[in-house]
């Protein structure tokens, strides 16, 4: 079959290219992991960005915690600003991630590793187990 030499070819130049000591089939595994990875998180990242700039305040209902709270406490929190910064921060893990994916499918699987690196620590700053603390840069009765 042609394509079958076509593709071992094609391995033997991806490994050279990484000048890696691993096999041929362990360095386009690696690159197809990292790929993959990058690319799913970074589109389902960009498309809740899109979705929550599109929805508007309304998404804020999706923030987690922020749709248990009594819909008395959820009027003192600015709503707007709040779906404001998290489709913001969804759009840039997803452009993060997608470079990450780039970088992995031009250049090397590992170089996933860094842009999935940055998101973790990204994600566990922004991540707070007390709803009040996550939420009080958007309260309204300090503004």
């Amino acid at each position: 079959f042609p394509y079958t030499t076509l593709f071992r070819s094609a391995l033997r130049w991806a490994a050279a290219e990484t000048r890696s000591a691993l096999p041929v089939a362990a360095v386009a595994d690696l690159r197809l992991a990292g790929t993959v990875a990058c690319a799913a998180l970074g589109v389902l990242f960009c498309l809740l960005g899109g979705g929550f700039f599109l929805a508007g305040p309304k998404a804020a209902l999706f923030v987690s915690g922020f749709g248990t709270l009594p819909p008395s406490e959820r009027a003192w929190y600015d709503t707007a600003a709040l779906s404001r910064d998290y489709a913001r921060r969804f759009l840039g893990w997803g452009v993060l991630l997608l470079a990450g994916a780039g970088a992995s499918a031009l250049w090397s699987g590992w170089a996933a590793l860094p842009a999935l690196a940055v998101w973790q620590v990204l994600f566990w700053r922004q991540v707070h187990w007390d709803p009040e603390r996550a939420f009080e840069r958007y309260d309204l009765k300090q503004k």
